[in-house]
């Protein structure tokens, strides 16, 4: 066993680092889940920025080890030992979690897809992959670590370029200074290798106590700005922003520290001689899957119910989690000691033991589940649908639009994976929780009210039975005109609009506003700019259309907005908000969409639409 394992601090600290981890996926995967003026996204929020240290305080403590001289790390011991370990523990995890995934699923999966995604990995089992790379580099950086001068120049340079400048950009649009440093092309400080060689000097190097004092306030700092900037960010744009969540941001950099050095001059050098901490300890690489095992058969097998009361039900779920985790790793753990020294057989026990957790829950999949039914619903998102000629021509780098192949290539898809496309009223009666609808089901949206919506878009979704919605400009309508065949963006007309209502009617045409789709003289949007009187006003002069529902246009929004669909009784408002799926707990005017992009691949359409 390697020295700073049997160094208390050390110890502490990766248990702690595993406790956040979880505590991290028992709040986050529910953040999305609520509306960021609840009391409960407050709940979350603490929750989330108070376990944000987890992973960097991992990293932190294994270059301790591994960057130490006195410790014997050599090229050959980081494959044959390190390496061969985490890409052993990695695969074993990520074939159990796909696995699970499986078992608790009601979808159907190909034997090359499932392949592929224990290869890719869970989402969480990225920190392996970063683990991988830093033993790779591990061998130059103890050179970087022979010099204390050198060290604090690495981290000094890490500093000013991952971490300071980086925070300053997201407050200032310095546009020129950015193609500056990038054009620097300093990429060997990018990821968690600032954090590998400052565990390294923090844990080696005495900090004064007047120097621990400022970094103990520097951390609450970064603390109270995790939390207090998210709130603030996230209320603004009447949505979740993770921009200060990230590991890289000054505020979870100061975070970071504070911690680390406050543990280790709490308990000093001492050695670990604690055989609860060491077991505890020991079992963090074991935990580290398992959890998201727990964590997957919940949110698919029961009704864990953690958005709705916050406050008291993520520490419960916490609690569960941790101790079904621990109590799974520690079984492992012996039956490993029962057994020979033989690693190989060690790592196959581990994997089968997972493996018979997992059939143990299996049956459930056979019963009348609750989770059959959508608790999320992918509402994508499409604008102008152009011939193939005219993508490749005219629109190649336009992502605004869509090629006629790509798009009925997306719903044949959908069609031919059964997925259930659902009309504005059926998802509002799923959204009101006054129904259920199958688990992969979609809603197929698109804005601008583009002409082609008739001529292309129409015939796709009515030879595969397919319903949709299309938001329409409503002072862009003409009566009639001529279509050039894509040559000019063309808008719906009322002929056109009648003929839909006649020919399909699973094709809806709801508001994108009466003429709020403009940008003004400073290419602001029009609708973040005017006052709630001329919002009524754009509203009114919609009234003769009978519109129920409403997309934002350009997918932003503002309070007034909110104020005034409610005064019109719309029932419900879309926007946009990356790759996130629409649930029930969205706030009625901020239903969650994704832009289909018409540049992404097909894989990524799958991925997306995938529900997952």
């Amino acid at each position: 066993m390697n020295k700073s394992k049997h160094l208390l601090y050390i110890d502490i600290i990766r248990i702690i680092a595993i406790l956040l981890v979880i505590l991290l996926h028992c709040s986050g995967n529910y953040i999305h889940d609520v509306s960021v003026k609840s009391f409960n996204f407050i709940v979350l929020n603490f929750f989330d920025s108070i376990s944000r240290i987890g992973v960097p305080l991992f990293f932190m403590i294994s270059g301790a080890y591994f960057l130490n001289n006195k410790n014997d790390v050599t090229v050959k011991s980081l494959f044959k030992k390190n390496i061969f370990k985490v890409l052993l523990v990695l695969v074993i995890s990520s074939f159990a979690i796909e696995f699970t995934k499986y078992l608790v699923s009601v979808d159907n999966i190909t034997l090359k897809a499932f392949i592929k995604n224990v290869v890719l990995g869970d989402k969480i089992l990225w920190f392996f992959y970063t683990l991988i790379g830093l033993y790779l580099v591990t061998p130059l950086l103890r050179e970087i670590t022979k010099s204390k001068e050198k060290t604090q120049y690495f981290i000094f340079l890490y500093f000013v370029f991952v971490v300071l400048l980086k925070y300053i950009f997201l407050f200032y649009d310095g546009k020129t200074l950015v193609s500056l440093l990038n054009q620097l092309s300093i990429t060997m400080f990018n990821g968690y290798v600032g954090y590998y060689v400052l565990g390294y000097y923090l844990s080696n190097y005495d900090i004064t106590l007047r120097k621990r004092k400022i970094i103990y306030i520097l951390g609450f700092i970064g603390l109270f700005l995790t939390f207090i900037l998210t709130e603030y960010y996230s209320i603004k744009n009447c949505e979740l922003i993770i921009t200060f969540y990230k590991n890289n941001t000054l505020n979870v950099f100061l975070y970071s520290i504070g911690v680390f050095v406050l543990i280790k001059s709490i308990f000093k050098e001492k050695v670990n001689n604690n055989k609860f901490i060491k077991e505890l300890s020991s079992l963090t690489i074991a935990v580290y899957p398992i959890h998201r095992l727990l964590l997957i058969i919940n949110e698919n097998c029961f009704d864990f119910n953690i958005a709705k009361n916050c406050i008291y039900m993520v520490p419960l779920y916490f609690i569960v989690i941790v101790v079904l985790s621990y109590a799974i790793a520690f079984i492992i753990s012996i039956i490993v000691k029962k057994i020979s020294k033989n690693k190989l057989l060690f790592y196959l026990v581990y994997g089968l033991i997972i493996l018979a957790i997992i059939f143990a829950f299996s049956n459930i999949k056979h019963e009348p589940t609750k989770y059959e039914y959508a608790k999320k619903v992918p509402v994508i998102t499409y604008h102008r649908v152009v011939s193939d000629e005219q993508k490749q021509t005219k629109f190649k780098n336009d992502q605004w639009a869509n090629s006629e192949k790509d798009f009925e290539k997306h719903m044949k898809y959908l069609k031919e994976n059964n997925y259930n496309s659902l009309s504005l009223d059926e998802f509002y009666c799923w959204y009101q929780r006054k129904c259920e609808i199958p688990k992969k089901s979609v809603l197929i949206t698109f804005d601008d009210g583009d002409i082609e919506v008739y001529y292309r878009v129409m015939p796709i979704l009515k030879k595969y039975n397919l319903k949709g919605v299309s938001f329409v400009i409503s002072s862009d309508i003409k009566d009639s005109i001529v279509w050039d065949g894509g040559i000019t963006k063309q808008h719906l007309t009322t002929e056109l609009i009648n003929k839909i209502e006649k020919e399909y009617p699973n094709l809806d045409i709801q508001s994108h506003s009466y003429n709020l789709h403009r940008v003004d003289s400073n290419k602001k949007e029009r609708i973040l700019n005017v006052s709630k009187k001329q919002l009524q006003e754009d509203f009114k002069k919609n009234e003769k259309y009978n519109f129920e529902y409403f997309a934002y246009p350009f997918g932003v929004y503002t309070n007034d907005a909110f104020e005034v669909l409610k005064e019109n009784n719309y029932k419900l408002a879309f926007k946009f908000r990356g790759s996130n799926y629409a649930t029930r707990n969205d706030d009625k005017y901020l239903i969650s969409r994704i832009k289909i992009n018409g540049q992404i691949s097909f894989n990524k359409f799958v991925d997306w639409v995938s529900n997952n």
